[in-house]
């Protein structure tokens, strides 16, 4: 009797995360002596930060630079609703990217926000957290790559597939669609009188939100870790080569250190980079009551 042979088992691979990344990519002529008239400026920080970057975090990046005949629109709307995670870069206030973050932001679906810190960011844009890295040419490309790599990971593990804004300020109701509107276009409807709405909160009352949505971690981190090493904010500043000033406005979560900054004040503390940007899993660093 012949033996039974095993038919062989197929396992799907696994898939890996795409992200698209949205970005400048023409230098304005206005701009170009702040960056050093390169006027390839911005296709440096995509080839070599924003997308090195997205593979760091684990997943497949997407390049906004177009070539070829396609129908470019038709092509950015597509990965702008398919991609797992937006990368938006918000340095110079470029008007199309702005355009296509409102189009993520319209579909529910995760962004994750850079900027070289350059501009002061709209406020309504402000409601997300945005990382500022070091631009080039003085940037250490190794540590703002694992900076915005760790930024990345940390927005795609709390997003829970959904964007930031209807996260924190969405309707979690189930929708009325005895209006004639198909269930699809009444959620759409929906999230306008939402966002409606948002927009008339006062700028005092959506500050406290904000604050008690998104926290302030790093600063609670700061002057905990400070106080346990018996330190001074001037002895911060001395070991980290920086000012009182800075490291006042860390404490009190005003500004966000850059990524060569939160390496020497993660030094000068003996924690880790990590730790300080995004906090260590099932750390509290609240202080005792």
């Amino acid at each position: 009797m012949a033996e039974e042979t095993e038919e062989p088992v197929s396992v799907e691979p696994a898939t890996v995360p795409t992200c698209f990344v949205i970005s400048p990519i023409s230098l304005p002529p206005h701009l170009s002596e702040r960056y050093g008239n390169e006027d390839d400026h911005f296709r440096h920080v995509i080839d070599n930060i924003l997308l090195p970057s997205v593979e760091a975090a684990g997943l497949v990046p997407k390049s906004p630079i177009r070539d070829g005949s396609e129908n470019i629109q038709a092509a950015v709307i597509k990965d702008l609703e398919d991609a797992d995670l937006v990368l938006a870069d918000l340095s110079t206030l470029n008007a199309n990217v702005f355009f296509e973050l409102g189009i993520r932001t319209a579909l529910d679906r995760p962004v994750c926000l850079v900027w070289d810190g350059y501009d002061r960011l709209p406020f309504d844009s402000g409601t997300i957290n945005t990382h500022q890295y070091e631009p080039p040419p003085s940037y250490n490309l190794s540590i703002t790559i694992a900076a915005i790599a760790l930024h990345i990971r940390s927005t795609l593990s709390n997003t829970e597939s959904r964007n930031e804004v209807w996260k924190y300020f969405g309707s979690s109701q189930p929708l009325e669609t005895s209006t004639g509107l198909n269930a699809q276009d009444a959620e759409l409807a929906a999230k306008i009188d939402q966002l409606t709405a948002l927009l008339a909160t006062s700028a005092d009352e959506l500050k406290l939100r904000l604050r008690s949505s998104f926290g302030t971690y790093r600063a609670v981190l700061m002057r905990k870790r400070r106080n346990e090493l018996g330190m001074g904010m001037e002895d911060l500043a001395r070991l980290s080569g920086l000012t009182r000033t800075q490291i006042s406005r860390f404490e009190t979560g005003r500004s966000t250190p850059r990524p060569v900054d939160a390496g020497a004040i993660a030094d000068a503390l003996h924690i880790s980079v990590d730790d300080l940007l995004f906090g260590a899993d099932g750390d509290d660093p609240s202080p005792q009551q």
